[in-house]
């Protein structure tokens, strides 16, 4: 399920796509990493992806062949340069 700024799909099996059930690809995986969450050792992976349009997700799954929950990444804006600081002249 896709809307503006939420995408649910799944993991794939060796962790380099966001796919539906059916096996269509929404999203290629640009970063991964797992890590141990909780008292009893369970894992959760963490992820960032790209669709073919070319927006930009983050999110997490409990690992391959499982259920993923993505969120759009917000864009970076433009900072204003900052002004150099000058030494007062004497």
């Amino acid at each position: 399920m896709r809307t503006g700024d939420q995408l649910c799909a799944y993991l794939n099996s060796d962790g380099t796509a966001i796919i539906i059930w059916s096996g269509g690809k929404l999203a290629r995986v640009t970063y991964k990493v797992s890590r141990r969450v909780g008292f009893n050792g369970s894992t959760r992976v963490y992820l960032n992806a790209i669709d073919d349009t070319g927006k930009r997700w983050h999110g997490t799954s409990p690992g391959p062949d499982m259920y993923a929950r993505l969120r759009a990444t917000r864009e970076k804006t433009a900072r204003a340069t900052p002004i150099p600081h000058q030494e007062p002249s004497k």
